[in-house]
């Protein structure tokens, strides 16, 4: 499923820096830019009417990172509920996110 995403540049490089800052840098502006402009910007230039590409496509830019995915995914579902009009079944997606990321945040401490 992956293979189906033709990621444009700018959103590899905007994963990539997000993942470096949240996982090596940890520079909380760094991370602030990135979360508050960046993450605006590469929404509305892509993603204005359409979900964001599922974590799997965008693994090759977080190294595969489990606890970074999860984070995307959370992000993605968020984005979802905001910008769109999500059914019973994505209503139902969101709660297992949610899951998965805790359960992460729980394996990393």
């Amino acid at each position: 499923m992956a293979d189906s995403f033709l990621l444009p540049e700018s959103v590899k490089d905007f994963i990539f820096d997000l993942h470096d800052s949240c996982r090596r840098s940890q520079n909380l502006n760094e991370q602030k830019s990135l979360y508050t402009q960046t993450l605006k910007d590469i929404t509305s230039k892509y993603f204005s009417s359409s979900p964001f590409p599922p974590p799997e496509a965008i693994k090759n830019e977080c190294e595969s990172d489990g606890l970074f995915l999860a984070f995307y995914d959370e992000l993605a579902t968020r984005h979802l509920f905001t910008s769109m009009r999500p059914g019973l079944a994505e209503k139902l997606e969101s709660w297992k996110v949610y899951l998965r990321l805790f359960d992460r945040v729980l394996e990393a401490r």
